[in-house]
């Protein structure tokens, strides 16, 4: 359910990376949300990767509405970052994590 409390080996056993949010930057995390935004969905494709030679219509929709987005994700007080901070003053019925609440 929460690697809250779990050791450094038990994670490791979980075949997990775990990163403190002291090490990821809100860059880093707006940088992985938007390419993952825009990536094909791996989970309902076939095999023949190696194949596929053009992006599909899909994809490129994904990518259009990525770059139409960026904007609010760009720049150090940005609309996504002003998000994070007023959420963060209301209360939760969790811990509040700036990832938890990108998700």
């Amino acid at each position: 359910e929460t690697l809250k409390h779990a050791t450094l080996a038990t994670v490791s056993r979980c075949g997990m990376v775990w990163f403190s949010e002291d090490v990821i930057s809100l860059d880093m995390v707006y940088y992985h949300y938007l390419k993952r935004l825009a990536q094909e969905d791996f989970d309902s494709m076939g095999k023949d990767l190696e194949d596929k030679k053009e992006e599909s219509e899909e994809v490129k929709v994904r990518k259009e509405c990525v770059e139409a987005i960026k904007p609010m994700f760009n720049e150090d007080n940005c609309f996504v970052t002003q998000a994070l901070e007023l959420s963060q003053r209301e209360s939760h019925v969790m811990d509040f994590t700036q990832i938890r609440v990108l998700e």
